[in-house]
Order: C-alpha cells, then sequence, then structure tokens
C-alpha cells in the first residue's frame, strides 16, 4: 500500500518556479512528483541513512540518530 500524501505548502522564487517547470518537463513528472524526486535524492536528506550526525548539543557533543535502544 502506497504512503498516504498530505499537502504542502512551498513557497519559492518565480525564477526557481520557472526552472522547476522547465525540469520536470525533461524528466516527464508532475511538479510534486519532480519536488519530490528533488527531496528524495538531495545530499542533505537523511531520511533513510542510519546512524547519521544531526547536529550537537549545547555541550558540542555529536546528536546522532541511532534508532532505538
Amino acid at each position: 500500500m502506497p504512503d498516504r500524501s498530505i499537502p504542502v505548502t512551498l513557497s519559492v522564487p518565480v525564477s526557481l518556479d520557472e526552472e522547476i517547470r522547465n525540469s520536470k518537463e525533461e524528466y516527464g513528472m508532475n511538479y510534486s512528483e519532480y519536488i519530490r524526486h528533488c527531496v528524495r535524492e538531495h545530499e542533505s536528506n537523511n531520511a533513510e541513512r542510519p546512524n547519521v550526525q544531526l547536529g550537537t548539543d549545547g555541550n558540542g557533543e555529536v546528536l546522532r540518530d541511532e534508532g532505538a535502544a
């Protein structure tokens, strides 16, 4: 069963909107498909990467998402 979708509002400059519209056509995707593709493929997307550094706490200690204990 596919994931349920929720609407998300995103504001972008007109120039970026034009780039998205041109690129989505090149790849045969609709606007939403192209945005989802870009989010999934972006190097900063750690959603599916285990044991990633999420930042540091107030003491400079590395915060990691290491899964359930």
